[in-house]
C-alpha cells in the first residue's frame, strides 16, 4: 500500500507540473533565432555587395596606372624621352645624356637610373597600393634572372594617370 501512495504522490508532482511554461521560451528562442538569421542574412548581402564593389573600384584604379606603367617600361626600354615626358608628371626631368631622371622636390630620386630592358614576358605584376584617391603605387617584378622588385608610383591629373618614378630593389 506504501508503494501505491508514493505511486500516488508521484502522480500528482507530474501533473503539477505544467508544460504551458516551457512552451514560452522556446517560443521566444525561435523567435530570436528567426530575427538572428534574418540580420544574417542581410549582414551577408552587404558584405558581398561591398566587395563586388570594392574590386570593382579597385580594377577601375588599376588599370590606367598598369596601362601607364606597360608604356613607360616600352618606352625606357626604347630610350623615348619624348614618349616618357608625356607619359610622366612635369617635375621630372629626363636627362637622355645619363639615362637618368630627377624628381625635384624629392630627394630620394635624383639621378635615378632608368629600368634595364625589360622583356614583357618576364614582368610579373604583384600588386597595388592606392596611397590617396589620386596616387597610386604599381608593385611589378622581373623574374628572369632572379626576381627584381620594381615600385613605380602613379599621380593622377584631370583625368590621366602620370609617372612619378620608381624604385627597385
Amino acid at each position: 500500500m506504501r508503494k501505491y501512495v508514493l505511486l500516488l504522490i508521484f502522480a500528482f508532482a507530474l501533473a503539477a507540473c505544467d508544460n504551458s511554461d516551457e512552451n514560452l521560451p522556446v517560443t521566444q528562442g525561435n523567435q530570436e533565432i528567426q530575427d538572428l538569421q534574418a540580420e544574417n542574412e542581410q549582414l551577408k548581402a552587404e558584405l558581398e555587395a561591398a566587395q563586388n564593389t570594392s574590386n570593382e573600384m579597385d580594377m577601375k584604379a588599376n588599370t590606367g596606372p598598369l596601362n601607364v606603367a606597360f608604356r613607360v617600361i616600352d618606352a625606357m626600354n626604347n630610350k623615348d624621352y619624348e614618349a616618357l615626358a608625356t607619359l610622366s608628371v612635369p617635375e621630372v626631368a629626363w636627362d637622355d645624356q645619363a639615362e637618368t631622371y630627377t624628381l625635384q622636390d624629392d630627394d630620394s630620386k635624383q639621378n635615378v637610373s632608368l629600368l634595364s630592358p625589360i622583356d614583357l614576358g618576364n614582368l610579373e605584376y604583384r600588386g597595388f597600393d592606392p596611397v590617396s584617391e589620386n596616387e597610386v603605387q604599381v608593385f611589378l617584378a622581373k623574374v628572369d634572372d632572379g626576381n627584381v622588385s620594381i615600385y613605380m608610383d602613379f599621380v593622377k591629373t584631370e583625368d590621366q594617370w602620370l609617372y612619378k618614378g620608381h624604385l627597385t630593389n
